[in-house]
């Protein structure tokens, strides 16, 4: 997912840290100049080296701040492929010479380690988040406009990081479609939620777009919410899929989700891919038929005598969907939320 800048410069960092990301009080902030000044620190520089953990090897290791320098490495040791880690994402992490932008915009294959990295960002500030949720917006920002990311784990092994204090649900979030962005209105939603949700996005890159990254999420996540249209995945990624609808995971399917690993009728099966053609009907109940036609207006309306509570502040009355009628008769089973029609068509069908 190469950066385009024009696209990345149109959506804006989700978080506001125009105020420098500090949210120490005055008084906060005199009193650690005081205990800097008391251990002979550099109150605007207090650093003096590197933690213990981290090892310098003194033959390969490269130490640098300056972006031609690193360039310069990169090029004479002939490294193409890269992992960034840091602080702090929203700046330094994305923006340096070396950073995500650059790295993605000239042609390195460039991934972040995104449980080691961090946001400079002031809580009091839009959209007034704590601090581990405004982290995951800018995480899910780049995913969406600059680099893919991957746990540390996923590369160096042992277990995934989780702050002790989260209590919010976790929502994975699976996009791969070209017709209805859904990349921008559904994360424009979800930046609404973080609150209460711990979002994490299954998403392709353009190079390849059968084959999605952030797959690990199935792991941990509560539910899967999908958004896809005939992608046919790696094995690996479609058993995964099944292991955790059969661990009790919740799936939730958005319009072109009935299809969304199933193949189109005559198309090729590559090597190494798989189909979940049975997905609609065991998964989320559906028939998927073909759709209506996308010239014929659609209306819709809450199922007579149904009563849940999903449908809290869905009007009674009917209302024109903007969007086309899918058949979907008759159903496996499962309640019917709401019913559609296509206009000049008698037959109702679920939509809901």
């Amino acid at each position: 997912m190469n950066w385009i800048s024009t696209e990345e410069e149109k959506c804006g960092y989700p978080i506001d840290a125009f105020d420098g990301g500090c949210d120490d009080n005055p008084k906060e902030a005199a009193a650690w100049k005081t205990e800097l000044k008391k251990q002979g620190r550099h109150t605007g520089h207090p650093w003096l080296g590197q933690h213990s953990a981290v090892k310098i090897d003194a033959e390969r290791d490269i130490i640098s701040d300056k972006g031609a320098e690193i360039w310069n490495v990169l090029h004479a040791r002939g490294i193409n492929d890269v992992l960034l880690a840091g602080v702090h994402a929203n700046m330094c992490v994305c923006g340096r010479p070396f950073g995500l932008m650059q790295l993605a915009k000239n042609g390195k294959n460039v991934v972040l380690l995104r449980d080691l990295t961090d946001t400079m960002y002031n809580s009091a500030m839009r959209p007034q988040v704590g601090h581990t949720a405004g982290t995951e917006l800018i995480v899910s920002h780049i995913e969406r406009f600059i680099a893919p990311t991957v746990l540390s784990t996923e590369v160096f092994g042992g277990e995934t990081p989780l702050f002790t204090h989260e209590r919010r649900r976790h929502l994975a979030i699976m996009i791969g479609e070209d017709e209805y962005r859904t990349e921008e209105t559904l994360a424009a939603f979800m930046d609404s939620m973080v609150k209460d949700f711990r979002v994490t996005y299954i998403l392709p890159t353009k190079e390849k777009p059968a084959d999605f990254f952030n797959m690990t999420a199935l792991a941990t996540a509560d539910l899967l919410l999908v958004s896809v249209r005939h992608r046919l995945l790696p094995r690996a990624q479609l058993a995964a899929l099944r292991k955790f609808a059969e661990r009790g995971g919740a799936n939730a399917g958005i319009r072109t989700a009935s299809h969304a690993f199933a193949h189109r009728d005559g198309q090729q099966i590559p090597p190494g891919a798989g189909v979940w053609i049975e997905w609609d009907e065991t998964i989320l109940g559906g028939n998927y038929q073909n759709h209506l036609g996308n010239a014929l207006k659609t209306f819709a309306r809450t199922s007579v005598g149904v009563s849940h509570p999903i449908l809290a502040g869905v009007p009674g009355a009917e209302w024109l969907t903007g969007g086309l009628l899918y058949r979907n008769t008759p159903l496996r089973g499962g309640t019917v939320l709401l019913t559609g029609r296509a206009e000049g068509a008698a037959q109702e069908e679920p939509v809901a």
